[in-house]
């Protein structure tokens, strides 16, 4: 009885929005979003990955889960701060679809703000099985400053744009924007060597950005299909720009990894010391990867297989839920995701989210602290917009090392 009092009770204050503007929001999941020119308004498409509160059809999700959203102005003038809009969205409407690499994509419209340049949107999704909220928060641009709030890439036989900024080698795609509009568009192939993430301890002053270097240029016009080959690429409207669509070109198994060297690089998060240069510089590097899981496992060939297996579970799914101009797992993002696991709280404001993890100080079970937060900052760059950096702090050294130490033993995966 207590249970469905407090659920409706939250239904019913659903449209009554707090005073302060700075939002934070509490979610149990993370998504990924694209918002697009769409005439007099805005497109939001949005995408889902699969996580522990997700259920495992469109059905099921349409009968637990209500959505809501409300939107507001940066810099507003509506009474009190309200919202310009809310409403509910209608699953029916929003063409809601599941996908079973990519999780659940929906979209719906709102309209722009008549006052400011950007603003918030902030999304409710209501678990009625749960009887609780999970709140989402990210800045939208009102007016049109970027090549990537109006023209997205569209792969073939798919009429949703794609978030994850990569496309298999061998599929077809299309720039484009939801309005029949045409464009010529130049093209940057870059030469890119990029490594993973810094440690989360790590405070040193990042290196200093150098120019892209270019491997090649040529011209595309957008609604024609195109296939390319392997490598980073920014598609500009001006040769000059700065701004850009990034898209990545990657082998047809992507986001798996199946080269040694591949998988030698993806372990540099779990090695100690010179572990990971000694198995690089090996007479035989894949004996030698081999040899590192095995060893951590003490020779059980079982355990080991089944570590491996896990691990690289971990860097397939940071590479395609996390990924931007880099491989996913190489991220700040992907890098947590790949050795604390999904996030058991997530907090969004417009432009950070903050990633909770909830431990029990318990060696055996993978989480030997009580709670600990990562800090994300919005940091949108010339290839993505939704491209996050961690912030970093050198008390994070004793767990990120006791959760090294774990996973090492197969603890916590």
């Amino acid at each position: 009885m207590f249970r469905w009092f407090a659920l409706l009770l939250l239904l019913n204050v659903l449209p009554i929005f707090a005073q302060e503007f700075r939002v934070i929001a509490t979610s149990g999941f993370t998504l990924r979003h694209l918002v697009l020119e769409n005439g007099e308004k805005l497109r939001v498409f949005v995408q889902i990955p699969f996580n522990r509160f997700m259920p495992a059809n469109t059905e099921n999700l349409t009968k637990r889960f209500q959505l809501f959203y409300q939107l507001r102005e940066d810099l507003t003038t509506t009474t009190n701060n309200l919202p310009i809009k809310s409403a509910k969205i209608e699953w029916q409407d929003a063409q809601l679809k599941l996908d079973e690499n990519e999780g659940f994509k929906f979209h719906f419209d709102i309209p722009k703000g008549e006052s400011s340049p950007t603003g918030v949107l902030i999304l409710d999704f209501v678990d009625l099985q749960q009887s609780q909220k999970h709140q989402v928060a990210f800045r939208v641009a009102f007016a049109k400053t970027k090549v990537r709030e109006e023209y997205a890439i569209f792969k073939e036989n798919d009429d949703f744009p794609l978030i994850s900024g990569f496309v298999r080698k061998d599929e077809k795609f299309q720039i484009r924007n939801l309005s029949s509009g045409y464009s010529n568009f130049y093209v940057t192939k870059v030469k890119h060597t990029y490594s993973e993430a810094k440690l989360p301890m790590n405070i040193s002053k990042p290196a200093q950005t150098k120019d892209l270097e270019v491997e090649k240029t040529f011209e595309v016009k957008s609604n024609e299909w195109q296939q390319w080959e392997e490598g980073l690429y920014i598609i500009k409207q001006a040769a000059n720009a700065f701004y850009g669509l990034g898209l990545r070109v990657e082998p047809t198994d992507f986001p798996k990894i199946r080269t040694k060297e591949q998988l030698i690089e993806a372990v540099a998060y779990i090695t100690l010391g010179n572990e990971l240069k000694e198995i690089q510089s090996a007479e035989d590097p894949k004996k030698a990867i081999d040899a590192f899981w095995l060893t951590l496992q003490r020779g059980d060939v079982g355990k080991a297989k089944e570590l491996v297996r896990k691990y690289y579970a971990r860097i397939r799914k940071a590479n395609y839920w996390f990924g931007s101009f880099k491989e996913g797992w190489k991220t700040d993002m992907g890098m947590i995701y790949v050795i604390f696991g999904e996030p058991d709280e997530v907090i969004w404001e417009k432009d950070s989210q903050k990633w909770i993890y909830i431990g029990n100080n318990n060696f055996q079970a993978g989480k030997s602290y009580t709670k600990v937060t990562f800090n994300f900052l919005r940091r949108p760059n010339q290839f993505f917009e939704d491209y996050y950096l961690l912030v970093r702090y050198v008390e994070y050294e004793e767990i990120w090392n006791k959760t090294i130490q774990a996973l090492r033993q197969g603890i916590g995966l």
